[in-house]
């Protein structure tokens, strides 16, 4: 390739960013024989927040075993998680996208568990425990190790379903005509050569900036150029006061 040449490559659907949320949406494309590449800015595996995060949980109405008591949870469910949800984001939140959670995270708890993530569970390993959280009237927060245990299974699955990873790729600008999308221009951070992903869909999993900030322990990478990126698309935000 010239030094000036723009290289093309063809796929059906290119996900941008390299966390926990590009991994499930190319574990879940994966199921549909779409030909997906996912784009990293750094190091798979090791770039988004998920690898540099501390103790992690995950609140699902299961109704298993409370970890003060002992005991199983009574009379906990979709709807009372979705109650609590609201009541404790002091009706901020997206109604819409806070049922959808409520009602799929228990099966995702399940799924990503198949995928090699540790979550803490009876001796019989048939129940998981769940302890408090803040704004849970039930305790309901499943909890395992660290972002880097959750991250490494997640990316070891997605690579198991032979899904195309490019590393040190850091895509600059979505591509648009008549309002559809058409691909993406991306720069090689190895070496400086341009890009260009042609596709007929693209997800942005990329959605961090805390990089932006004096202090964070999440990765140097995560900058918000993704928000920049759509920002040109003329795109409206929603919640950017909550990081």
């Amino acid at each position: 390739m010239k030094r000036n040449e723009i290289q093309k490559i063809s796929c059906d659907l290119l996900i941008i960013g390299g966390g926990a949320a590009s991994c499930m949406a190319a574990i879940e494309a994966s199921k549909y024989e779409l030909n997906t590449i996912l784009a990293d800015k750094g190091f798979f595996g090791r770039s988004g927040s998920n690898p540099t995060s501390g103790g992690w949980g995950v609140a699902a109405a299961f109704g298993h075993i409370d970890t003060k008591t002992g005991k199983r949870i009574k009379n906990d469910g979709s709807d009372t998680h979705f109650a609590d949800s609201m009541k404790g984001g002091e009706f901020l939140n997206e109604k819409k996208i806070v049922k959808v959670v409520v009602e799929e995270i228990t099966q995702r708890i399940i799924e990503t568990e198949s995928f090699g993530v540790h979550y803490c569970k009876t001796p019989d390993h048939k129940f998981f425990y769940q302890r408090g959280g803040g704004g849970h009237s039930f305790a309901r927060v499943c909890y395992g190790g660290t972002g880097w245990d959750l991250m490494e299974s997640i990316a070891k699955e997605t690579l198991f379903r032979r899904i195309r990873v490019i590393d040190n790729f850091m895509v600059i600008k979505i591509l648009v005509s008549d309002e559809i999308v058409t691909g993406a221009l991306a720069v090689n951070l190895a070496n400086g050569k341009l890009y260009i992903f042609e596709c007929s869909a693209i997800i942005i999993g990329a959605g961090s900036a805390t990089g932006l900030y004096k202090y964070s322990s999440a990765n140097f990478l995560s900058t918000g150029d993704s928000f920049a990126m759509v920002f040109d698309l003329n795109v409206e935000f929603n919640n950017m006061e909550f990081v």
